[in-house]
């Protein structure tokens, strides 16, 4: 496995690590993915385990994690850029990252949304482990790529490096090292500093934790003791490894000058926090104040999309996707009642800005076209839910008195359920693209079998519909879709009657390249999202596109659909695409709830959707 190359590019020679960096560089983009996902993952757990609502929380996170990388870049930048942005009105992202920027950045961006979110209970304290965690696996990233290297030393414990890299030219153009040498004099081993700075303060605060009075000494402790081993570490870091702040002024670097008063800013916190107890405020959640926060948000990814990785995109996207999600189910569950039209047209705008965002356009477009145009796809979809309990169908109606249609005998010999089941197959083929223009057309037909199933009275109740359609993709970012269903569907206010055929219109709109970087779509009754027992009338999903390998494409969507009367259903759907064999397997997980005069419930509902393409 390409693991163990990381592991085999690391030996101790002379009494100091030696670092292959033919080989250990490449890991330096995964460390650093994997280090801002634990990192991340414990900000949202510290937020989750003090019962904050996610419907917030989440864009505190995403705010959080958009400020945080805008700082580690912008922290990187030199008086030539900054020069060149205030000339031109360009900010050219360097590739270049600074713990300090990000640090700064992200602490604003905290202060921001809190403010802008109304959001009164105490925050920081989420915040203490996250810097140590993504310290602790970000520096051994560092310590891969050669970057931010100490100075010369000979005592034991240094690191030396093999190969093509920053620190072996400065050695040569610096005249300690021969040309012909590729490996590199030892230096002090910085980041393995850090990594030490980093465990001695996630030990403080799991020691500390349990005997402080005020929850917000906790991240004041962390910065503490991070920013004090960070300015003793300067002393052993080459001036050469640093983007900028790296003069010496009265024998101490700058940084180190900007360090010692962020020290002493945190011990006054320190004390200060520590005079006050910390509050239990219960959280209130404005979810149209939170729904224009995201919108702020996408917008200024879509301006800025360039300055972050496919990865750091999906980490931001899918933070706004669940957010959004949740909000929109709170403003339903709660004051659906309130701005409707006002609600969808920010999710709308909030949707278009992120699939508007494109930085690999001909890429993409080139493999839509490769796999999509003219092929044959087949399409299996099954779903299952559970109701605990069967339902009767009505054998005896009563037509007279005032209240109309009554049911005054129930079947209980063939009750339905209590287990629901859809069983679906398809089959889709697309054109070749018109000759001179970007589009194509293609077909579709599905057939579907709903069934209840009552194991105890091995009985079986089954109603079958098909739906043809056609469509037409404008370009490989929007699709028009219309087509009809028609047969039996059970009905959609009462789950105990037996229902009637239906000829009903369907009806669906995508936004973005399936290979791109977001995509958004909306249907009318296609049952694109199936809803239980009860036709999906509208339904709305968004996913977040994030390509592993050239051969594997990852997409993270969430699905939300409404069904007559009072129904919604939300889940995720992860799905996955094996782009050689153009097979995508996609499960789905979700919850369907119903309130109306007959029947009250919420119940799970789980999907498995395969595509095989030919």
């Amino acid at each position: 496995m390409e693991i163990f190359t990381l592991f085999q590019s690391i030996d101790i020679k002379e009494g100091h690590l030696l670092v292959d960096l033919t080989s250990a560089a490449k890991w330096y983009p995964t460390l650093y993915q994997i280090a801002f996902t634990i990192g991340l993952c414990i900000f949202i757990f510290q937020g989750y385990k003090k019962n904050f609502p996610l419907s917030s929380w989440l864009i505190i996170s995403a705010y959080t994690t958009f400020f945080l990388i805008l700082g580690s870049k912008l922290g990187a930048f030199r008086p030539e850029d900054w020069k060149h942005f205030f000339t031109t009105g360009d900010l050219i992202s360097t590739g270049g990252k600074t713990g300090i920027g990000a640090l700064i950045l992200s602490v604003f961006g905290l202060i921001l949304i809190v403010k802008a979110l109304k959001f009164k209970p105490p925050v920081w304290g989420a915040f203490a482990f996250f810097l140590p965690a993504v310290m602790l696996v970000q520096r051994v990233g560092c310590m891969m790529a050669g970057c931010c290297y100490g100075t010369p030393t000979a005592k034991p414990m240094g690191v030396k490096y093999f190969g093509p890299g920053i620190l072996r030219d400065q050695q040569i153009y610096g005249g300690h090292l021969s040309i012909k040498n590729m490996e590199t004099l030892p230096v002090h081993n910085v980041p393995l500093y850090f990594l030490i700075v980093a465990v001695i303060t996630i030990g403080i605060l799991l020691i500390v934790k349990k005997h402080l009075r005020n929850d917000q000494t906790l991240v004041v402790i962390s910065l503490l003791c991070m920013s004090t081993g960070r300015f003793f570490i300067e002393f052993f870091r080459d001036i050469n490894s640093h983007h900028n702040a790296h003069q010496i002024v009265f024998g101490l670097k700058t940084l180190q000058w900007s360090i010692l008063l962020v020290i002493i800013i945190m011990i006054y916190f320190l004390w200060k926090s520590e005079r006050t107890k910390s509050k239990e405020i219960l959280p209130e959640v404005y979810p149209f104040r939170n729904l224009m926060a995201l919108l702020i948000l996408s917008i200024a990814m879509m301006m800025l999309h360039n300055w972050f990785t496919p990865y750091e995109r999906t980490v931001a996207y899918l933070q706004i996707t669940l957010a959004v999600a949740l909000n929109f189910k709170f403003i339903w569950q709660t004051q659906h009642q309130l701005k409707p039209k006002f609600t969808a047209a920010i999710m709308g705008l909030i949707s278009l800005s992120v699939v508007a965002q494109n930085s690999r356009k001909e890429d993409e477009e080139k493999m839509f076209r490769e796999n999509i145009n003219g092929r044959t796809f087949f399409t299996g979809n099954f779903t299952h839910n559970h109701f605990g309990e069967p339902f009767y169908p009505c054998a005896v109606i009563d037509n007279t008195g005032c209240g109309g249609p009554t049911c005054v005998l129930g079947d209980s010999i063939n009750g339905l359920g209590p287990r629901f089941n859809t069983y679906s197959f398809g089959v889709e083929y697309h054109f070749d693209k018109i000759p001179k223009k970007k589009g194509h057309f293609f077909i579709g037909i599905d057939g579907v079998m709903e069934e209840f199933q009552n194991p105890a009275r091995s009985y079986n109740h089954r109603f079958y519909n098909i739906a043809p359609y056609f469509g037409y993709y404008f370009n490989p970012d929007i699709a028009l879709m219309i087509g009809i269903r028609s047969g039996e569907i059970y009905k959609f206010d009462n789950l105990a009657t037996y229902n009637f055929f239906h000829n009903l219109p369907m009806f669906s709109f995508r936004a973005g390249n399936p290979y791109g970087i977001a995509q958004f779509r909306f249907g009318l009754f296609d049952q694109y999202v199936p809803i239980g027992v009860s036709l999906s009338a509208f339904n709305t999903g968004f996913s977040i596109n994030y390509p592993i390998t050239e051969s594997i494409f990852l997409r993270f969507g969430f699905d939300l659909a409404a069904g007559k009367p009072s129904q919604i259903y939300t889940g995720i759907r992860p799905e996955i695409e094996f782009i050689n064999h153009r097979l995508t397997i996609a499960p789905s997980f979700g919850t369907i709830s119903s309130s109306n005069d007959n029947n009250d419930y919420q119940l799970f509902q789980f999907a498995l959707k395969v595509r095989q393409g030919f």
